[in-house]
């Protein structure tokens, strides 16, 4: 049976979730690259601007934002202020999910009543 309270398999562990986290948040910049073209012929009015779209910006620049802190906090040496990090950390990553949250959502609200959707949040 494995200690988890052996120095050494913490060293280990934590090197493990470093890597995982690195390939992860590069994975996430890859798909941030790739839609680069996109937000830019939106931003030139090369392809029409709608309302959706700004919770979509929102949700997606503030999570690449909330992954740079990350990979600041993952391989920083030196003497920093943590608060602040830790604080831009929680804000970008709760408040994407929150957006993707309403991403999510947003879609099928339009098919249900707007007295349906109010009473059954109204009762949860």
């Amino acid at each position: 049976m494995v200690n988890w309270m052996d120095p050494a398999v913490i060293a280990k562990t934590n090197v493990i979730f470093n890597n995982l986290s690195h390939f992860a948040i590069g994975a996430y910049f890859l798909e941030v690259a790739q839609s680069l073209y996109f937000e830019w012929d939106v931003i030139r009015g090369y392809r029409k601007f709608r309302i959706g779209q700004l919770l979509y910006f929102y949700c997606k620049w503030l999570l690449f934002g909330a992954f740079v802190g990350m990979l600041i906090v993952f391989n920083v040496s030196t003497k920093i202020n943590c608060q602040a990090l830790y604080t831009w950390n929680q804000f970008g990553g709760n408040t994407s999910m929150g957006a993707a949250s309403t991403l999510y959502v947003a879609p099928p609200s339009p098919h249900f009543s707007f007295r349906w959707c109010f009473r059954l949040t109204v009762c949860s």
